[in-house]
């Protein structure tokens, strides 16, 4: 049995899509991400943290917390696409 959702191109695009449209510097959006992540699932913000802190510089530190991140919210959009494919009406 399969509990996490498989990720399409078009929620991959999309998600994709939203970084790019804000403009934000990568610290700013990892900032905010990370703050709702917090909030939305903590045990899961604190592992992406712990890791990324095993990174030696700045730079790989940020790459880690952003593919976390990253990943979290391509599963978190696509289960949300597939929520509403099952649930509202066509």
């Amino acid at each position: 049995m399969e509990y996490l959702p498989f990720v399409t191109n078009e929620v991959g695009c999309s998600v994709a899509a939203s970084f790019n449209v804000d403009m934000k510097p990568d610290r700013e959006i990892i900032r905010e991400e990370l703050s709702r992540l917090k909030k939305k699932n903590p045990a899961v913000a604190e592992f992406i943290m712990k890791w990324a802190k095993l990174g030696g510089s700045k730079r790989v530190r940020d790459h880690s917390l952003f593919c976390g991140i990253l990943t979290y919210k391509l599963l978190e959009s696509q289960a949300e696409a597939n929520w509403m494919n099952e649930n509202l009406p066509v």
